[in-house]
């Protein structure tokens, strides 16, 4: 009987995944996505699922190659697919998870990883996640599912040491291709969206911190330092010395910034959060987060009016930004109910699945 299973395996895997993992494919998570509601403006935990920022495609990623193992591992994933499609996802991910550790395959560590992270397993997400990246120590979906874990285990240092190590990543990578084209046979750059002067530039960190790659990456440091607001004072230090570090090595990276002022603002040190924060929005005027952290930063201070005026501006360059209308009804409440409801309506009604903005409408109606 089991050698049939075996035998039906990898028609399985051809044919197609199971629903489990067809679902997983099928939804995108992002760090901070500004063309969907959010769960909140100031809680971010449903935005959390990867800090990769990009879609989680299990059934899609190569897997491994299945006659290279024995017929006890496959038998194991077998019963994983079939578990899954009977919606017994613990079994699933037991036997990936055991299955990896058996194997030591860079395919199966990273389904399994991915799968433990979608079922919201911190403690399988890091034990697997540590496996890939030893593996793999430059994978960024590795290093960024890890930093997830610690964020959502509340390990706002741990989760930095990841995001830092993408930091690196990204920038070593970025800084490598620069240089491969500023040979003599290189007549232009690509990819890149400015020039190193010499020679020397190439051994700063921070070179490359202006490539749209490295900025949206950087967002997991926004994430890691809003779900650090309610952290001790000693934690909230140590993050604000090596996020002040990552500003000096990454001056031109304003979601470092953003972080920076969201930090500061947990300290109750509006006036160096206000600083900040309009720094960044100096450098790149476009960049939401900054603006949104802004406005935040100007209702706590009762200043609406001037808040109201700052999104009204935004709301005209990204009219149908769900997260910036879900903050404009917010700060319109405190200052005229009526248009707030009108506003939350709409958004209820364009959204009906949305429990926050639900809720928002029902403390304001």
């Amino acid at each position: 009987m089991r050698n049939q299973f075996i035998a039906c395996f990898t028609l399985l895997f051809a044919l197609q995944s199971c629903s489990v993992l067809t679902d997983i494919n099928n939804q995108s998570h992002s760090i901070d996505s500004d063309n969907s509601v959010p769960a909140s403006v100031n809680s971010i935990k449903d935005s959390l699922t990867t800090v990769t920022a990009e879609t989680l495609d299990i059934a899609a990623t190569a897997g491994p190659e299945f006659g290279q193992f024995s017929s006890d591992v496959l038998y194991t994933l077998l019963t994983a697919e079939i578990a899954a499609s009977r919606q017994r996802y613990n079994v699933t991910l037991s036997k990936y998870v055991q299955a990896a550790e058996t194997t030591g395959d860079l395919g199966i560590i990273a389904r399994a990883t991915r799968l433990a992270q979608y079922f919201r397993d911190s403690q399988q997400t890091l034990s697997m996640g540590k496996l890939w990246v030893v593996q793999a120590p430059d994978n960024i979906e590795a290093h960024g599912i890890i930093a997830s874990a610690h964020i959502e285990n509340r390990q706002p240092l741990k989760a930095l040491d990841s995001a830092e190590r993408i930091l690196a990543i990204l920038t070593s990578a970025a800084i490598a291709d620069a240089a491969l084209e500023s040979q003599p046979d290189s007549q232009q750059h690509s990819q890149t969206d400015f020039q190193l002067d010499s020679e020397a530039d190439h051994d700063h960190p921070y070179a490359h911190a202006k490539t749209p790659n490295v900025k949206q990456r950087a967002a997991i440091l926004e994430t890691i330092a809003n779900f650090s607001r309610t952290t001790d004072a000693d934690t909230l230090d140590k993050l604000i010395e090596r996020y002040r570090l990552l500003d000096s090595r990454y001056p031109t990276l304003t979601p470092i910034k953003v972080a920076l002022s969201v930090l500061y603002e947990s300290k109750k040190d509006t006036k160096t959060a206000f600083s900040i924060v309009r720094m960044a929005l100096a450098a790149d005027a476009d960049y939401l987060p900054a603006a949104r952290q802004e406005i935040n930063l100007l209702n706590a201070d009762g200043e609406f009016a001037l808040a109201l005026k700052k999104l009204n501006i935004q709301l005209d360059k990204t009219p149908n930004n769900a997260r910036i209308r879900l903050l404009y009804a917010r700060t319109l409440a405190q200052t005229d109910i009526n248009a707030a409801y009108k506003e939350f309506t709409l958004l209820s009604d364009s959204a009906p699945g949305n429990l926050d903005i639900k809720f928002s409408t029902a403390i304001n109606s």
